[in-house]
């Protein structure tokens, strides 16, 4: 037999999550307190910074300079101009100015440099460079220079001091090229003038010697035919060699054997060979199909078998067919090649005595090209006006200088709160979920039985006062587990109301002799005659749970199924009427052989005519097999799981295992379960209901 699936919880219970948050509010509220005292330091330690911002703006004329040699042009019209003056904004020539001005006042310790220090060059301008944040405003043609400092007026200052730097700076490398460009443009247009005369006249007195008629297009075409030849070659001598290969293959092969003929790659690839291959696969598939569904001879089986022979012996002839054909196609993939060889050698030599003739051709043609550009670049500079004029306009124009400002904007303390309780809920909801979801016990009634695919026969709470392993019954027979093991007890009454009750768990620890001994008590105390058998051989508890350190050495189940002690003299009465106790006896190291006898059926036959209620305590079933042999002559095995304790996987390989011997459980008890648990155990509430009823003080005699 096998264990019945049952759907699991929803992975994502909304209202359980939000139960589980509620009840662990406690960590969500240490993570945040914490976060915000790591705030409240930051922003304690974070000294104040200012920002002072000074605005330009990007002229959009265009330069009357263009590219030649020393002149740039300048397009401010574009995107990547306004990128570039961006990007030189605050560049190293920038920076190295104000520091040689002293006006400016940057000194070592203004820069945040120890005073005992001697800071060289480098190091100065990189800590002036961490202050500086050049930007470009989003959809204008404005750029602002932010300095950031804790002295609200040297921030000020040094972004009014990069944008006076920079201007200065650009308008003498124009003023320089200026002074320059007028004389260079005198001398290169004399010099083109007379180069380009002479490369027209080398290249004319070339053409008369060679009688050259429009050799580029005739290039062109020979260049064409030879890569489509080249390409041809190729691929001609690429098949001859697979060919080649297949046909030695073929003749090393036997032509009768069709699975040597496969093993050819050629042959296997053949569309006709892949094509057979496949149908003979599906009809493969359909008779294996066929086959699980039919008897030997049926029709539709017989007929699909057949097909198949067809099918494999068309796959034969295929085979054959295209192996045979190999030496074939072989001579004439031979005789393609050659004759694309010999028309690429006379292309070749074509190519070869063209380029003699383009070599020189094409070198004199791109000096004359060259040297009329130039010639032509030069007149037209020569020809403008304005260009030291040109020349020294602004390329930026400051539109709104930096002044000190009021506020500082280090650190944000309203941004750094807001963060450090967002995150500090992140990180606290994310450990209790994380925590939540890494634990493999079980909280619920109802994760349990979704989980396991068992109905819960109880919820007995978890209550100091019981220590686990106590006769709450006679202890405390007003408390929630008592009234919690009576509901066990009405449980197992409609389960079937069975006469052997076997009490099971996957581990040690998970309350079953706690349970076994309470539900005995209150079985007996509905006026049943109870015998309760401490089935535990190698670790027996219930003799000395009841009658101390002498339950030990008492005689018990071991010495009357090995037929040492009759019954009658083995069994003791129990502390409630109508109790009776068969404690272990002698412990044994084997105790699954004694089991596993007849004498274990003959004796509950026996007993079962004397009691009407037999409970057993058996040993955890994932660390022995002994409760499994139990289990075989009990008519109800009830499964213990302790709360927040017993692994998911244990229970259901401990379910499986008793389903597997054909004593599936009848259902479990979730032990242990907080009693204030909201959620987790129903019971009444702690007022006047139920007061003076099952033992309490003042109840009715």
């Amino acid at each position: 037999m096998t264990t019945p699936v049952r759907p699991a919880l929803p992975f994502f219970d909304v209202q359980k999550l939000i139960r589980l948050l509620i009840e662990s509010w406690l960590w969500v509220a240490g993570a945040v307190g914490l976060a915000v005292i790591v705030a409240l330091i930051v922003i304690l330690r974070t000294p104040a910074s200012y920002i002072a911002t000074a605005l330009v703006r990007v002229q959009d004329y265009e330069q009357n300079v263009v590219d030649i040699p020393d002149i740039q042009r300048d397009d401010l019209a574009s995107v990547e101009s306004v990128l570039t003056i961006e990007s030189t904004l605050a560049s190293r020539p920038v920076l190295e100015a104000i520091l040689e001005r002293k006006e400016y006042g940057v000194t070592p310790a203004r820069l945040g440099i120890a005073s005992g220090d001697r800071p060289s060059k480098n190091s100065m301008i990189r800590a002036l460079a961490e202050r500086v944040r050049v930007g470009l405003v989003r959809g204008t043609r404005l750029i602002s220079v932010a300095v950031e400092d804790h002295d609200p007026e040297f921030a000020a200052t040094a972004a009014n001091a990069i944008v006076t730097e920079f201007l200065r700076l650009e308008f003498e490398q124009r003023l320089g090229v200026s002074s320059s460009a007028t004389g260079f443009l005198n001398v290169e247009a004399e010099r083109l003038r007379q180069e380009v005369a002479d490369s027209e006249a080398r290249l004319q007195g070339y053409l008369d010697r060679t009688q050259a008629v429009s050799v580029d297009d005739t290039q062109n075409i020979i260049v064409e035919q030879l890569k489509e030849l080249n390409a041809k070659v190729i691929e001609a001598k690429t098949e001859r060699l697979q060919l080649e290969a297949a046909a030695a293959q073929i003749r090393s092969a036997s032509l009768s054997e069709a699975e040597q003929l496969l093993s050819i790659p050629y042959v296997a690839n053949a569309p006709s060979v892949q094509t057979q291959t496949r149908a003979v696969a599906e009809m493969e598939a359909e008779v294996a199909n066929l086959n699980e569904r039919y008897l030997e001879k049926h029709p539709k089986l017989m007929q699909a078998k057949s097909q198949l022979v067809e099918q494999r012996d068309e796959l034969r002839r295929t085979i054959l067919k295209t192996a045979q054909s190999v030496d074939a196609q072989y001579e004439a993939a031979l005789d393609t090649e050659k004759k694309f060889s010999q028309a690429l050698a006379e292309q070749e030599s074509r190519a070869i005595k063209l380029n003699g003739i383009s070599v020189e051709y094409k070198s004199l043609a791109r000096e004359v090209e060259a040297n009329r550009d130039l010639y032509e670049a030069v007149q037209k500079r020569r020809k403008e006006t304005g260009i030291t004029a040109g020349l020294r306009k602004d390329l930026v124009q400051l539109i709104e200088p930096a002044t000190p400002p009021d506020h500082p904007v280090k650190p944000r303390k309203k941004l750094i709160l807001a963060a450090a309780l967002v995150l500090g809920t992140l990180f606290g909801v994310g450990f209790v979920l994380v925590r939540h979801f890494l634990d493999t016990t079980f909280h619920t009634i109802d994760e349990a039985e979704s989980s396991l695919g068992l109905r819960a026969l109880a919820a007995i709470p978890q209550e100091p006062a019981t220590g686990g392993k106590t006769l709450v019954l006679a202890t405390a027979p007003a408390g929630h587990a008592a009234e919690a093991l009576r509901t066990l007890r009405t449980s197992l009454v409609l389960a079937g109301d069975a006469q052997t009750i076997l009490f099971v768990s996957a581990l040690q620890g998970e309350g079953k002799t706690f349970c076994s001994l309470n539900y005995a008590a209150a079985a007996a105390d509905s006026g049943e005659r109870t015998l309760l058998i401490d089935g535990d051989l190698r670790l027996p508890s219930i003799g000395e749970e009841l009658f101390g350190a002498d339950g030990r050495a008492k005689a018990g189940l071991s010495d009357v199924l090995a037929g040492k002690t009759a019954f009658a003299d083995a069994v003791v009465r129990g502390h409630l009427p109508g109790l009776d106790v068969l404690c272990a006896g002698v412990s044994l190291t084997k105790p699954a052989e004694l089991l596993a006898g007849k004498e274990l059926a003959e004796f509950l036959m026996l007993v079962s005519t004397q009691y009407e209620r037999i409970v057993i305590d058996a040993a955890p079933l994932a660390a022995v097999s002994d409760g499994l042999l139990l289990a075989r002559c009990c008519e109800v095995v009830c499964l213990v799981v302790r709360a927040a304790s017993t692994p998911r996987k244990i229970v259901r390989r401990v379910i499986g295992d008793l389903h597997q011997a054909g004593t599936p459980p009848s259902g479990f008890v979730l032990n242990g379960v907080p009693v204030d648990a909201k959620g987790y155990y129903y019971h009444y509430s702690s007022g006047s209901y139920g007061s003076g009823v099952y033992g309490a003080a003042g109840a009715a005699k």
